[in-house]
């Protein structure tokens, strides 16, 4: 493997790694805190839709993440195509990387969510097979941006 693509490995790797855990951490406080609102000190009408709720706010803050993911791509496939002579080759390897990085970075997204938002009365409130088919989606769709833009960065770079 070349020098710069062991770089481009270590930096959409990395770069996806550092951000799925600090989604992670987020999504779990996130789900953490709804489930506390809307099921363990809620009352009234807040009480009888708190699972709704609940669902609905695991959901928006899934989705936004998903989106995150596939946003960091293009930021790191930039970056890491930057350091490429031939903008192929920083697709291909950008795109595999992104691809590895993706899927890290969405599994401890959703990962985090259910484990925020499930716990005490929330158990069947975010289904992460339901969430299978969009982090799918993510993960592809991330790793062509990445490979996307890797390939523009090498050409820019020229």
């Amino acid at each position: 493997m070349r020098r710069v693509d062991r770089r481009t490995v270590a930096l959409i790797g990395g770069g996806y790694a550092v951000v799925g855990a600090g989604l992670a951490a987020v999504g779990f406080a996130g789900g953490d805190w709804a489930r506390a609102q809307f099921l363990a000190a809620a009352d009234g009408a807040v009480a009888e839709f708190g699972p709704t709720y609940l669902a609905l706010a695991a959901y928006a803050a899934a989705v936004a993440g998903l989106l995150a993911v596939v946003g960091v791509g293009g930021v790191l496939g930039a970056l890491a195509g930057g350091g490429h002579v031939d903008p192929k080759r920083a697709g291909v390897v950008g795109g595999a990387s992104g691809l590895a990085g993706a899927l890290a970075a969405t599994a401890a997204l959703l990962l985090g969510i259910a484990g925020g938002a499930g716990g005490e009365g929330g158990g069947q409130v975010f289904s992460l097979g339901q969430a299978a088919v969009p982090g799918a989606v993510t993960v592809v769709a991330a790793g062509g941006v990445v490979a996307g833009t890797a390939a523009v960065g090498a050409r820019a770079g020229e």
